[in-house]
């Protein structure tokens, strides 16, 4: 006769409840997976309300402004130059850069600056040649107002060969 190892018999309340058990938890993975998901389910209204406060308050980067007011920003400049040199017209000008300064109080302005190409003067001196080209720049508020207005010059050198 042969033994068996010291086993105790199944009976059948424990493979019923082994069985059951065994339904219930389904694969670790599926239970783990369900439990992440019930987590970020929780936690969806604060990710959703914290992306909400983002957009209200204007929490946002100072290149998104410029970048979803483009347009707008460079119209409000041609305006402001027309209106202070109502000899130049808007037509006459090129646009030449945009962007955003901080200000030593911590303000950050916009500055747009057009170029006037007919105003151009070129020298040679030497293998020297320089182009000077009157430019008029605005200073724009982040909210879109001008500012000032203000004319100067500015100057491209470049290397000839004779």
């Amino acid at each position: 006769m042969t033994m068996l190892p010291n086993k105790p018999e199944p009976t059948a309340v424990g493979a019923v409840s082994s069985a059951v058990a065994g339904h219930v938890t389904g694969p670790a993975w599926l239970s783990s997976s369900l439990g992440i998901v019930r987590i970020f389910m929780k936690n969806v209204p604060q990710l959703i309300g914290a992306c909400l406060m983002l957009v209200l308050t204007g929490c946002q980067k100072p290149s998104d402004v410029i970048g979803k007011a483009e347009a707008t920003i460079k119209s409000a400049a041609l305006a402001s130059i027309t209106a202070k040199y109502p000899d130049v017209s808007s037509s006459e000008l090129k646009f030449s850069q945009m962007s955003i300064r901080t200000t030593p109080s911590g303000q950050e302005e916009i500055f747009v600056t057009y170029d006037l190409p007919s105003s151009a003067k070129t020298t040679t001196e030497g293998k020297k040649t320089t182009t000077t080209t009157k430019t008029i720049s605005v200073r724009v508020s982040l909210s879109g107002k001008a500012e000032s207005v203000y004319e100067s010059t500015k100057s491209d050198t470049y290397n000839t060969t004779q």
